[in-house]
């Protein structure tokens, strides 16, 4: 019989906290953020509309030595210590962000967002389209 009650208040339980009864919960601490792929025309755009903004190279020491965006600064996501430099950087700017192709500035994209970064435009195509190199 204990056993009987016990597993029905168990249920009861799980049912009350499934269907969220009480109060809803909010937090101030709650932000919205912008993370976005653009096309090599719109990225451009966008960055002549800016008057402050973190140009952000996430490609290795070997293609940065190949050429690079004016203006951007270059954080491997590939290498230790990534998070510690971006953690350095400005996040009430917005980030424009690139790799070679797009595959890697997506993955740090994602790692920008969860260190709080609000605004991040990544670049379709990575260096190669703004070079004119689109495989």
């Amino acid at each position: 019989m204990r056993n009987t009650i016990f597993f029905i208040v168990a249920i009861a339980g799980l049912i009350f906290q499934s269907c969220n009864f009480g109060s809803p919960k909010t937090t101030s601490e709650s932000k919205e953020y912008i993370s976005e792929v653009l096309d090599l025309a719109t990225y451009k755009e966008k960055m002549a509309e800016e008057e402050d903004f973190i140009l952000l190279d996430v490609r290795t020491p070997g293609e940065v030595s190949l050429g690079m965006i004016e203006g951007a600064i270059n954080i491997d996501v590939e290498a230790d210590g990534f998070i510690e430099k971006i953690e350095m950087l400005d996040k009430t700017k917005p980030v424009y962000l690139y790799c070679r192709s797009g595959q890697r500035s997506e993955t740090a994209a994602g790692i920008l967002v969860e260190h709080g970064f609000p605004v991040i435009y990544d670049l379709k195509g990575g260096y190669l389209a703004w070079s004119g190199k689109d495989e």
